[in-house]
Order: C-alpha cells, then sequence, then structure tokens
C-alpha cells in the first residue's frame, strides 16, 4: 500500500511538475510576441515605418491605425475613408502615409498631426495596393479598374495611367517599387495570371510574366528582392514563386499556400508569409529551401506580414482583427 501510494504521489507530483512546465513555457512563449487590440474588423495590412518605432495598420473598419513598435500601444487613429482600407505604406522618410481604400481613393497622411493632407482621386473601382517611390516623390497605386496610376506627392495630380491593353478586365492587385525606383511591378488577376514590370520612366511595359494559368491562380503580392534582382509573389491556389527580372523565368517554388503578401527580409536571405492552412506566420529560408520557424499566436487567416527594418521584429495583420509584432 506504501509503495503504491508513493507511486500515486509521484505521479501526481509528476503530473504537476510537466503541467507548470508546459504553462511556464506556454507563458514563454507568448513572451515573445505581442498581440495588438483595437481595430474593430479585419487587418489588411500592416507596415513598419523606415525608422522601425511604428507600424501603420489598414483595417475594414474603414480606418489607419499607428502604433508603437516597442510598446505596442496605439498612438493615432486615422479616419477619413468611407470604406475599408486595403493596403497602406509609410514614405521613405517616415512622415507620411498613404492608404488605399475600397472608396476609390488614395489617401496621404501626415504622420505628427494625423491629417490628410491630400487624397488622391482617379481610379473607377476600389484601390487594392499603394507604395512609395524610393525617393518618396511618388506614389504607384493599383486598382480592380485595370490600372496603376504613377501620383506626384506634391500636386496630388496623377503623372502617369499604365494599363496592359492587350489585357482586357485584369485586376491590379499589387504593387511595388524596384529598389532603384525605375520599375513598378504589379500582379494582376481575373482573365489569366499575370505578373508585369512597368518601365515608369518609359512608361511602358518592360516584360510581362504571363505563364501560371487561368484566374484560379490569381497574383496575390508581388515583392522586389532587396538588390532589385528577384520578386516574389504568392498566388490563390498555387505555391510562392521568385522569379529572375532580368530573364522572367522561375528560379524557385517553394511548396507552400498563402493568405497573405509575401516580403523578403530585408537582408534578402528569408521569405515570410501567412500560412493558408494553419493562420500561422511562416519564414521560409530561401537557400536551405526550407521552413525554419513558424509562428503561431492569430486565431484566423493572416492577410499582410512586413519586416522591420532592421530585420529582428515581424508585424503581421489577421482576419481576426489583431495586429501581432514578433521578436525574431
Amino acid at each position: 500500500m506504501k509503495v503504491r501510494k508513493t507511486g500515486a504521489m509521484f505521479a501526481k507530483a509528476l503530473l504537476l511538475t510537466s503541467s507548470l512546465f508546459i504553462v511556464n513555457n506556454m507563458w514563454a512563449m507568448e513572451t515573445e510576441f505581442k498581440k495588438l487590440k483595437g481595430h474593430t474588423s479585419y487587418v489588411e495590412s500592416v507596415v513598419f515605418s523606415p525608422d522601425g518605432k511604428f507600424i501603420a495598420s489598414g483595417s475594414w473598419d474603414k480606418t489607419v491605425r499607428i502604433w508603437d513598435a516597442e510598446t505596442g500601444k496605439a498612438i493615432k487613429t486615422l479616419k477619413g475613408h468611407t470604406s475599408l482600407v486595403e493596403s497602406v505604406v509609410f514614405s521613405p522618410d517616415g512622415k507620411f502615409i498613404a492608404s488605399g481604400s475600397w472608396d476609390k481613393t488614395v489617401r496621404i497622411w501626415d504622420v505628427e498631426t494625423g491629417n490628410t493632407i491630400k487624397t488622391l482621386k482617379g481610379h473607377t473601382i476600389r484601390v487594392s495596393s499603394v507604395a512609395f517611390s524610393p525617393d518618396g516623390k511618388n506614389i504607384a497605386s493599383g486598382s480592380l479598374d485595370s490600372t496603376i496610376k504613377i501620383w506626384n506627392v506634391e500636386t496630388g495630380k496623377a503623372i502617369q495611367t499604365l494599363e496592359l491593353m492587350d489585357y482586357d478586365s485584369s485586376p491590379v492587385i499589387s504593387v511595388a517599387f524596384s529598389p532603384d525606383g525605375k520599375f513598378v511591378a504589379a500582379g494582376y488577376s481575373d482573365i489569366r495570371t499575370i505578373i508585369a514590370i512597368w518601365d515608369v520612366e518609359a512608361g511602358g511595359t518592360s516584360k510581362v510574366i504571363d505563364g501560371l494559368g487561368r484566374n484560379i491562380y490569381m497574383t496575390k503580392s508581388v515583392a522586389y528582392s532587396p538588390k532589385g534582382k528577384h520578386i516574389v509573389s504568392s498566388h490563390r491556389n498555387n505555391p510562392i514563386r521568385i522569379w529572375d527580372v532580368e530573364t522572367g523565368n522561375t528560379i524557385k517554388i517553394l511548396p507552400d499556400f498563402t493568405t497573405s503578401n509575401v516580403t523578403y527580409s530585408p537582408d534578402g536571405n528569408y521569405i515570410a508569409y501567412g500560412n493558408l492552412i494553419a493562420d500561422t506566420v511562416r519564414i521560409w529560408d530561401i537557400k536551405k529551401s526550407k521552413i525554419i520557424k513558424t509562428l503561431e499566436g492569430h486565431t484566423d487567416k493572416i492577410k499582410s506580414v512586413t519586416y522591420s527594418p532592421d530585420g529582428k521584429k515581424l508585424a503581421s495583420g489577421s482576419l481576426d482583427e489583431t495586429v501581432i509584432i514578433w521578436q525574431l
């Protein structure tokens, strides 16, 4: 009886110790990220400021929020859009934020005051993506009206409208400036899957990548590598791909599916994205061709991921209405 009692007590103690170990480890894991709450609907887009001190997020609740990247505290809520906000981006100097909305406009916000300084009108259907040029003088916006507009930030006027004439009614889902500012890469959908690289200075396309099939494989996002030699793209129901900008050829396929944009780390060695099935953020080592980290914390599909400028943090926005800052 004593042996059985001792065994039972040992088992109980072991179970208690194991439980404490699990709880402590769960607690430790939770301290690796901060969950930011405040939006009242889906978070579609997140981006770090150039100095890494702030995060901007755009949401279906029609607002843009600015957060302190260190503390996770909400600093400002920018209101003015009349429909959901699908894309946000900081200017290279960090003084402004551009946002694209389903209300067909692009707004430029003053970060310090939180006020709208310009509202850019010209698209006829919702704006899906916005990007600042590296010198901060221009903004590219992509829309479901099948056009890309290049806007002068100082005047607020559209200086170019880029449209693929050979591909009727192909909505623009994502736009990205090349690191040197000479080109804009755009991801399209609807008629067929297309990635186009536009020569901004010449106002014409320099390359059209069209080889992934019909609209079931729509392009969800495009991003340049830090050196500008490659483009990574995500697609609906199709693996992530890395393309050679010069040849237009696929150089690597990541056998994973994503609900979010894809983004390069600042050093160009990794790609981060939101996984389709598990509602996790995954980090892919490009050279090793494998997932090196899976980040758990969101409770619904992840729509946007972004690296901090120093590569030590990630931020993600989700349909669970939260933003998470991950310490890598």
